[in-house]
């Protein structure tokens, strides 16, 4: 009888074991019984029933083996038939149930059926762009979550508004510049004559000279001035025109006077 390599190997243990262990029996027995002669000759006792009491050892009983009750032949499995339900447009893989066409998870399914699904039901508002709605509508109400939130939500005053200011009545010409009027030294100079009349030249350089008169030199500060002021400006580059303002106007008036008593 052939058999795997490790069975072979374990055999050949077990039998190696085996005649160790009776060899080594074999030697025991026989220095065990050289040894129960001595000392029956030496005590002068009967060898043949000393030994076989002290060198033999008894036997326990062997209990019997319990006979177990022939098992009975089992029936040949019969074939059954494939489930008849069809799963997602596939025929099932599982075998039928006997006496019956399907699985034992169609069967289930057969004898426990899911309660059917309630109609849903859609909000009967209307969206921003006058659509209706397609969210689903709250238990007990035709109205969405997101309707009735604005159905219940207070309603918001509108801001008040300012009265509208009174607009001045229109008067004719409004918005025009007026006429310009000038002074005697800036009145326009009328064209002179073709004849070029000498009193008349004469009355224009009269005229030329006040309005030179008039003008002056140009006041310059002096650095202290500006200092004292607050300006940071260079005496050179300080413009007189530019100080309009009655602010403007008091700094300058306090230079000229701080310069006039600089002078005496």
């Amino acid at each position: 009888m052939s058999g795997t390599p490790q069975v072979c190997s374990r055999v050949r243990v077990y039998k190696a074991t085996m005649a160790f262990q009776s060899a080594l029996t074999s030697l025991v027995s026989q220095q065990l019984q050289q040894l129960l002669q001595q000392v029956c000759q030496d005590y002068s006792l009967d060898a043949a029933e000393v030994i076989p009491r002290y060198l033999e050892a008894p036997t326990a009983p062997v209990a019997p083996k319990k006979t177990s009750a022939p098992k009975a032949p089992r029936a040949p499995k019969t074939e059954r038939p494939m489930c008849s339900h069809m799963v997602k447009g596939q025929p099932c893989k599982h075998r039928a149930r006997e006496g019956d066409d399907l699985c034992h998870i169609h069967i289930k399914q057969r004898d426990n059926p899911k309660p059917a699904k309630e109609p849903k039901r859609v909000c009967t508002g209307t969206t921003s762009k006058g659509a209706p709605c397609s969210v689903k509508a709250q238990d007990g109400c035709d109205l969405c979550h997101l309707h009735m939130a604005k159905a219940n939500a207070p309603q918001k005053v509108g801001p008040t508004r300012k009265p509208a200011k009174a607009k001045a009545p229109q008067v004719e010409g409004r918005g025009e510049s007026p006429p310009p009027v000038f002074c005697q030294p800036c009145a326009p100079v009328p064209a002179p004559a073709a004849a070029d009349d000498e009193e008349e030249m004469e009355d224009i350089q009269r005229r030329l000279a006040a309005i030179m008169v008039g003008a002056g030199p140009s006041y310059t500060p002096t650095p202290e001035a500006l200092e004292a002021q607050g300006f940071s400006d260079d005496p050179e580059e300080f413009d007189e025109e530019q100080m309009e303002s009655p602010h403007s106007q008091q700094a300058l008036q306090e230079m000229k006077e701080f310069d006039g008593f600089m002078e005496e």
